[in-house]
């Protein structure tokens, strides 16, 4: 009984750690792309505006935002990103599928071990 108490205690503790590292992960990636896209010369308004949502998403991400705020802003981003600038869509669906998951396995065992 002991071992199974214990398996499930290491199972809550890595499963937030992993769900964190992918947050840090998606926030990299949406601070580069705006980082880039400043430094390549984002002349237009079209790539200047980009540039500044992927910052401000990269942000939101990191300041674990609310879902209701950040979710919907990483699916507009990544859909801009597939429309405008020709991005492969299973990238941004990947991006968007990676956000959605992380925000519902925290909120699962970010609440399950306060509970305790």
């Amino acid at each position: 009984m002991e071992d199974i108490c214990r398996h499930v205690t290491t199972r809550h503790r890595v499963i937030p750690i992993l769900v964190r590292v992918t947050e840090f992960a998606l926030a990299a990636i949406f601070l580069y792309l705006g980082v880039t896209r400043y430094l390549t010369g984002a002349h237009t308004l079209g790539r200047v505006l980009m540039a500044s949502a992927e910052l401000t998403v990269g942000i939101l991400i990191l300041a674990r935002v609310s879902q209701m705020v950040s979710t919907p802003a990483v699916i507009v981003i990544a859909a801009t990103e597939v429309a405008m600038f020709s991005r492969p869509p299973l990238v941004a669906l990947a991006c968007v599928s990676a956000h959605v998951l992380t925000v519902r396995f925290h909120t699962r065992y970010e609440t399950s071990l306060h509970d305790r």
